[in-house]
């Protein structure tokens, strides 16, 4: 899977660049800042370093530092993971962070497919910053999570095109008592054996993550059998939001929700790319009619020389082209420029 964008919004906030114009007038401790070793003008050549641009977003927002980063580029992310060591070097002069996003990186600017992206083990990172509430990763390469705890965490969301079971049941084993959003982008088994319903047992059978409100199984070559699975979780009836969107989630998917445990609680379901039959995905939307039940974007089945069919999870996650796209593109736009417009009032 590849991203065509960099975020433009990240824990309620717009994203700035750490070499914003200084004039600006927009609070440092009101956006969320983007560091990276890019240059604007030629984002495949260095203007300096990762660390460089840490320096002037903490030169920018005083000892306390800011409130949530965003991470994009760093020094040869194909080959090395991110300096953990560093970053927790310097969590003293982070003592105001309470959003972070690793692996901001995207394929039109900068050339990387996400499973390219390099990374390690997560858990120290976690643990140096016990105040953190919002943590999101983009990657699979090199990804590793061990179990651990957590008070303050509210939102966790990994970015993945394969993402390892292991990893996966290391977060469900984990203790996140205040967890409330869980996004897995599970992705296919080219890179890694992919999560089963089974690596997931602890959070669909209600075990873990008691404050658990929004559950995403994205971008998952096995769409239907997490459907199939949730049609009787115990964990269900806590959720306010399922989303199984982004991958392969078809009829028979469909048809274990529409058979199994009501649904009629939820506030939202989630199935964008999707390849029900326009009969099936219909069929969601009537039944569930107190539900926002997101059926766009469908697709067709692929038959290939030897008859097989295939499926595919999303390619890429937004378009690329802005011409392509104006009405997507001028929504995105009015959102930044109306949390701009707030951060600058506040």
């Amino acid at each position: 899977m590849t991203f065509g964008y960099h975020l433009q919004t990240f824990a309620d906030m717009p994203v700035i660049r750490w070499n914003h114009p200084r004039d600006s007038p927009l609070d440092p401790a009101k956006v969320a800042w983007r560091i990276d070793s890019q240059d604007d003008e030629d984002p495949r050549s260095d203007e300096g370093s990762t660390e460089e641009a840490l320096e002037s977003v903490l030169d920018r927002t005083g000892p306390e530092g800011p409130v949530a980063l965003v991470v994009g580029y760093w020094e040869d992310a194909f080959d090395s993971p991110f300096d953990t060591e560093w970053f927790l070097g310097n969590l003293h002069r982070l003592r105001r962070l309470r959003a972070l996003f690793l692996g901001d990186i995207n394929y039109a600017d900068d050339g990387f497919e996400m499973h390219a992206i390099t990374l390690m083990n997560l858990t120290p990172l976690l643990e140096g910053l016990p105040d953190l509430e919002v943590l999101g990763v983009r990657g699979s390469k090199g990804l590793e999570f061990a179990p651990t705890r957590h008070e303050k965490l509210r939102t966790l969301v990994f970015q993945s095109t394969g993402m390892p079971a292991e990893a996966v049941r290391s977060i469900a084993a984990s203790d996140f008592p205040e967890l409330t959003h869980l996004e897995l982008w599970t992705g296919a088994p080219d890179y890694d054996p992919i999560a089963s319903p089974d690596d997931l047992s602890p959070i669909l059978g209600g075990r873990s993550l008691p404050s658990l409100k929004y559950l995403g199984l994205r971008a998952a070559e096995i769409a239907d059998e997490y459907a199939t699975a949730l049609a009787s979780a115990p964990v269900v009836p806590r959720l306010t939001d399922l989303d199984l969107s982004l991958g392969t989630f078809g009829n028979a998917g469909a048809e274990a929700l529409l058979d199994g445990q009501p649904l009629g609680h939820l506030e939202s379901l989630r199935l964008r790319h999707h390849y029900m039959t326009p009969e099936v995905a219909q069929r969601l939307v009537d039944e569930l009619p107190g539900v926002h039940v997101d059926i766009s974007d469908g697709q067709e089945e692929e038959i290939g020389g030897d008859n097989r069919v295939t499926r595919s999870i999303l390619a890429s996650d937004e378009p690329i082209r802005h011409e392509d796209y104006p009405e997507w593109y001028a929504q995105r736009r009015k959102t930044l420029e109306r949390l701009l417009a707030e951060a600058e009032r506040e």
